[in-house]
């Protein structure tokens, strides 16, 4: 689909993908992070979900990042909340476009 996003759990760049996955120039947009290994540095454990919702939360901008953070501390303990957060802003940031 020409305007489809596409967010990927990769280390690899967004433009690598689209050659890898082979895919056409011009259809959708690539939207790449290594959330493994971000879950892992910070969660201890390659627990991906909270790193890939806020990458597409930035891909679509259907959600602010301050309503992610907003559900996080309502969900979570303070404990459990802190180091989502962590994960949520990063991902948030880290996340490339090709």
């Amino acid at each position: 689909k020409e305007d489809g996003i596409l967010v990927l759990n990769s280390d690899k760049e967004p433009s690598e993908l689209r050659e890898m996955l082979g895919l056409e120039e011009g259809v959708g947009t690539i939207w790449a992070l290594d959330a493994s290994r971000m879950a892992v540095e910070i969660l201890g454990r390659e627990i991906t979900n909270t790193a890939i919702m806020s990458a597409v939360a930035r891909a679509t901008r259907a959600v602010s990042l301050s309503s992610l953070e907003a559900v996080i501390r309502e969900r979570f303990p303070a404990k459990v909340a802190e180091r989502n957060l962590e994960l949520v802003r990063r991902a948030y940031e880290e996340v490339r476009r090709e």
